[in-house]
């Protein structure tokens, strides 16, 4: 009889496909779970700081209410009065500085819109702020973490005086090198608009820290022949540099 054929397969190397195909696909499994638990991770990492970062704060905001409300019993009570209050710090640095207490944490979480400043009480809630302020009388100064300048004070709102925009500015240093720019600088405005009368300001008046910025204001009323105008010179949080505006210019 002519040749017989058969299509039937092996039941035993039908058995090793069907496992080599269970166990790739095992595989996959695992590897598109660890791809998946990867991104998860790695998504969610920084919402998990930014959630902790925002219970430290908040805790410890609380804390400096607390302690500050504590200080405000003992003054009204008197001499004698006194509080065993626990402030615990679980992040951050806590600081003593001119009579404050200061409590400073770094994040990449936006726990604050910057250069933000709220007041609860004696308690000041700031978030990129390094600006200080301080008046001597003579002079002012605008200061950051990077720059420091000296700015001349010239008359009062009662008193104008002469002023020359070229004595202005007495020097400015630049921190991080710890160069000093000192001499003579030099605006420009119109002819003859760099002198005259008028008075400056400091805002915000006095001696202030944790400020967004600062600025000293020139108000220009020179003679009848030239102009008036205000002269800004801002100092902003972490800048390097002074800004100047000119406003309410009258030839």
């Amino acid at each position: 009889m002519g040749n017989m054929f058969s299509n039937r397969r092996k039941p035993g190397k039908m058995r090793m496909q069907r496992k080599a195909q269970i166990w790739i696909s095992v595989v996959l499994y695992v590897l598109i779970a660890a791809v998946v638990m990867v991104i998860v991770l790695e998504a969610g990492i920084p919402l998990l700081e930014g959630m902790r970062d925002r219970a430290v704060f908040e805790k410890t905001k609380d804390s400096m209410i607390t302690l500050d409300q504590h200080v405000r019993d003992v003054a009204d009570e008197g001499l004698g009065s006194q509080r065993s209050v626990p402030v615990e710090i679980q992040q951050g640095e806590f600081i003593i500085e001119d009579d404050r207490l200061k409590w400073e944490m770094d994040s990449k979480s936006k726990i604050l819109e910057p250069r933000t400043h709220v007041s609860f009480g004696n308690v000041i809630v700031a978030s990129n702020v390094d600006v200080r302020t301080t008046d001597y009388g003579s002079f002012y100064t605008l200061e950051n973490s990077r720059l420091k300048a000296n700015i001349s004070s010239f008359g009062s709102p009662e008193n104008h005086t002469s002023i020359s925009l070229s004595s202005l500015i007495r020097g400015i240093k630049l921190k991080e090198t710890g160069t000093t720019l000192t001499g003579t600088f030099s605006f420009e405005i119109g002819n003859s608009c760099t002198s005259g009368t008028g008075w400056t300001e400091l805002v915000p008046h006095g001696n202030n820290s944790l400020l967004g910025d600062a600025e000293v204001v020139v108000h220009m009323n020179p003679n009848s022949t030239s102009c008036s105008y205000d002269l800004e010179l801002i100092l902003e949080s972490q800048a390097d540099f002074l800004r100047v505006d000119i406003r309410n210019f009258r030839p």
